[in-house]
């Protein structure tokens, strides 16, 4: 492990969602390019797994897994091996809470039956290379939906549409033709 390197922690279950923050609790969510709530770094100190959000340590609190004050005892202590986390004093290893693939699901610890809710992949932010999304999927870096077309309309009292004559930018009125639906190209990440 690479000691205060930031890193993502991603479920192997098919909707890949990442460990995240919420409160102290962890669950699963989909995947945020960049969201610090899903960031973590391995300390060499105390050799326990921090958020980068609350520099709290990663903790077994019953079967709860949650974020606690950094004390390096046994239960902030894990093994990550054969893409699972096992705590060193117990048999027991990180789960996604029933296997269920969703947003906001717990992740728990249980004793290891090797299933793939128990599986988890490392992804170091500086190579964590976002995928291209779909078309309409919401991209939170530009704040846009990818190529979902949309209109651009003044603040000024008029409401009138920018509309693109002669390549070049107008303010007119609202007249339904294509040149005024715009769409976000998450490629040139440019407005089109």
């Amino acid at each position: 492990m690479t000691y205060g390197k930031p890193f993502v922690i991603q479920s192997s279950l098919p909707g890949k969602r990442r460990l995240e923050i919420k409160g102290n609790n962890l669950v699963i969510n989909k995947a945020e390019f960049k969201k610090k709530e899903q960031q973590f770094e391995f300390d060499k100190q105390t050799k326990t797994i921090r958020s980068v959000v609350n520099k709290q340590s990663i903790s077994m609190n019953g079967s709860n897994l949650q974020t606690q004050k950094t004390d390096a005892r046994w239960y902030q202590l894990w093994k990550y091996k054969n893409n699972e986390f096992k705590n060193i004093n117990e048999d027991r290893v990180w789960e996604v809470s029933g296997g269920k693939d969703a947003d906001g699901t717990n992740v728990i610890t249980y004793s290891r039956t090797g299933k793939t809710q128990q599986k988890w992949n490392i992804i170091f932010v500086d190579e964590d290379k976002k995928q291209e999304p779909e078309d309409g999927e919401y991209d939170p870096e530009s704040g846009f939906h990818v190529s979902r077309p949309f209109h651009i309309v003044t603040s000024l009292s008029s409401g009138r549409y920018v509309d693109l004559i002669s390549n070049r930018a107008v303010i007119k009125t609202a007249n339904g033709r294509d040149t005024q639906v715009w769409v976000y190209d998450w490629k040139t990440k440019c407005i089109r």
